[in-house]
C-alpha cells in the first residue's frame, strides 16, 4: 500500500494522524504510534520519515542526483536504493523551484560555496 495514493501525501497523512490522535484521546483511550499508524491503514514499515535539509544542502543534493540520474551511475548495489535515490529526487524535484530559473548554475554554485565555506573540490 503506498501512503501517497491513500492519502494524497503526507501533509493529509499528518492531518490524518492528528485527527485520529485527538479522538482516541477524547475517549480516553490510550494506543502507541504503531497502532495508531496502523488504525490508519499505514504499517510500521510505511511509516513516513521526514529528512530535514536547508535550501543550500537541498539544491545540492538535487544537483548531484540529477548528474547521477543523467549519467545512470548511482552508486547502487540493489535495484532498491535506485528506486530511494530517484523517489528523493522525485520529492525534491517538487520542492524546489530554483531549478526552474534561469540562474539555476549560479544558484548552485553558490549554494555549494555556502555549504563547504566557500573550499572548492
Amino acid at each position: 500500500m503506498s501512503t501517497t495514493t491513500q492519502y494524497g501525501g503526507m501533509r493529509d497523512l499528518d492531518q490524518s494522524y492528528k485527527d485520529t490522535t485527538q479522538v482516541i484521546h477524547s475517549k480516553g483511550l490510550e494506543y502507541s504510534n504503531d497502532q495508531l499508524w496502523y488504525l490508519l491503514g499505514v504499517y510500521s514499515d510505511e511509516v513516513p520519515m521526514r529528512v530535514e535539509l536547508t535550501d543550500d544542502q537541498a539544491l545540492v543534493f538535487f544537483e548531484w542526483l540529477s548528474r547521477l540520474e543523467e549519467s545512470d551511475a548511482a552508486p547502487c548495489e540493489h535495484e532498491a536504493e535506485r528506486q530511494v535515490l530517484w523517489a528523493l529526487h522525485g520529492q525534491l524535484e517538487k520542492a524546489l523551484t530554483e531549478p526552474f530559473r534561469p540562474d539555476y548554475r549560479s544558484l548552485v554554485e553558490k549554494a555549494r560555496s555556502r555549504i563547504s565555506g566557500g573550499a572548492d573540490s
